[in-house]
């Protein structure tokens, strides 16, 4: 079951990036285009990172490129706070 319990927790991590970086973006006036740009590619690896599994080292270029911590991409919202449960 720990597996399980793993993938879960995976989830809700990648679930908590999306959410946090679309927030910063949209609060910026940013588009998944323009964040695109800044890393260096396209809109739809952006959009890739954002619904699939984002590694940490993306994760890290994301939060250097809006100027956030890593932590706070990653950080459980009030609409996912809740632990993950088998």
């Amino acid at each position: 079951m720990k597996g399980k319990l793993n993938t879960l927790y995976i989830n809700e991590l990648q679930k908590a990036f999306a959410e946090n970086t679309r927030a910063i973006i949209k609060a910026r006036g940013i588009s998944q285009n323009k964040l695109g740009e800044m890393l260096g590619i396209s809109k739809f690896s952006i959009s890739d990172k954002l619904n699939n599994n984002a590694t940490l080292k993306e994760v890290c270029r994301v939060a250097d490129a809006l100027k956030v911590s890593p932590f706070d991409l990653m950080k459980q919202t009030t609409q996912n706070e809740d632990k993950p449960t088998e």
